[in-house]
């Protein structure tokens, strides 16, 4: 029901409701955590298959408008645009919004990533921040990243 009211906004105001991937839109993760069966129970199989590719729709990153993140600067720093992203930042530098795009995200977020593109992906969605500058293993798990 939360899904039909999500894509409903979408449809009704879709240049205000923004949805992004995330780390728990995996058909694993909706197994383990019960979507898969409440969804099979209320309605079917179809309807959790067409869930499934519906999450594996979902962009990974948004990047909010110039308008928008003036209006959130810190003084002093000025910000043109700002990355919307569940997880975080990748471990790997000089990654441009061109290699964000170009990562096919129709597929399960591997659990343990051995291409470069499967890192990024693996990245976006698991990475989390660090209260200080720099970066280290994450505490979630030996793949995961941290990043402040």
């Amino acid at each position: 029901e939360i899904l039909a009211l999500l894509r409903t906004m979408k449809c009704l105001w879709p240049d205000s409701v923004h949805l992004n991937r995330g780390n728990h839109e995996t058909m694993n993760a909706n197994i383990a955590y019960g979507f898969a069966a409440e969804c099979i129970h209320k309605y079917c199989n179809e309807m959790m298959q067409l869930c499934q590719w519906l999450f594996e729709a979902l962009p990974l990153v948004h990047i909010v408008s110039s308008k928008v993140a003036a209006a959130h600067s810190v003084p002093g720093h000025p910000v043109d645009k700002i990355m919307v992203v569940h997880g975080g930042l990748p471990r790997r530098d000089k990654i441009l919004l061109e290699d964000l795009a170009e990562v096919f995200r129709f597929q399960q977020i591997p659990t343990k990533p051995g291409t470069a593109e499967a890192e990024l992906l693996f990245d976006l969605l698991w990475s989390d921040p660090l209260e200080s500058r720099g970066h280290s293993s994450g505490a979630r798990g030996q793949w995961t990243w941290q990043f402040g």
